[in-house]
């Protein structure tokens, strides 16, 4: 059984899936490294402000303070204000080719974060956040994407209406909520889970350390090797889930198995 389809419907390849997936023009090229096209450019734009700043006027800056619930719950609110207008024109799913791929509608959410994981680590926040805050936030986070599966399970069960509540649909007010959300959930797990592993989980072992070593070639290559295993494993009479959690274990194992082979060699460790 072959399972790959282009977005038109028409069949493919094992090969032709994988160099073209969604058969997109843009995607022939970047396919899912565009995230790291995107860090470039953002790099870039950092690289510029730091040749026009003088170190020594950034290092006299001082430490800002830490920002408190009021601090995060502003950002949370401007980044879902600024993503309903972005998303008025672009909706989700609507690419633009500007040296590198781009998806409006997110590109608030990466851009804002990337300035202020930045400002964080310049000033410290990373170690300075109370543990206090960081959890309170981390609930926030954990309650507003649950609750995202929590309303379309109860959509299924018929027990709420099937209103067009999106980012692309919908009145203004529900288009607001629903950006809001997904700002608290960005801005929610991002302080939460910082907080929460250097709370419990700031050390590494060897294991560790090395897997963090070969996690930036893992991030190119393991979307090939997801799709062999799946095209191995779909012939087997076996449920979903099981499939899930094998795929996902081999996955994992396979994939970080050839990244540090490959990082061994000696030509290979300054690039990756």
């Amino acid at each position: 059984m072959n399972p790959f389809y282009s977005a038109a419907g028409t069949q493919l390849t094992f090969l032709q899936y994988v160099i073209r997936p969604h058969i997109w023009v843009w995607r022939f090229l970047y396919a899912h490294l565009w995230f790291l096209g995107q860090l470039l450019v953002f790099t870039f734009g950092y690289t510029i402000i730091r040749l026009i700043f003088s170190r020594n006027s950034l290092k006299n800056a001082g430490k800002a303070p830490v920002p408190g619930h009021w601090g995060i719950l502003i950002y949370i609110i401007a980044l879902g204000i600024v993503s309903l207008f972005v998303r008025h024109w672009f909706p989700q799913d609507r690419w633009v080719v500007l040296l590198v791929p781009w998806e409006p509608a997110h590109v608030p959410q990466y851009l804002s974060l990337y300035v202020l994981g930045i400002f964080a680590f310049r000033h410290d926040w990373f170690r300075r956040l109370p543990d206090k805050t960081g959890m309170i936030w981390l609930w926030i986070g954990i309650a507003a994407a649950g609750s995202v599966y929590a309303i379309s399970a109860l959509r299924l069960a018929g027990l709420l209406p099937s209103v067009s509540v999106t980012s692309t649909g919908g009145k203004v007010l529900f288009a607001l909520i629903w950006n809001i959300r997904e700002a608290l959930i960005a801005a929610g797990l991002s302080v939460g889970l910082l907080t929460w592993f250097r709370k419990r989980f700031n050390h590494q072992g060897r294991l560790m350390a090395a897997m963090s070593a070969d996690s930036y070639f893992v991030y190119i290559i393991h979307v090939y090797l997801v799709i062999a295993l799946q095209t191995i494993i779909i012939g087997f009479q076996m449920p979903a889930f099981i499939k899930f959690v094998l795929v996902t274990i081999f996955g994992v194992i396979i994939s970080f198995s050839i990244s540090h082979l490959i990082k061994m060699l000696p030509f290979t460790k300054r690039i990756l």
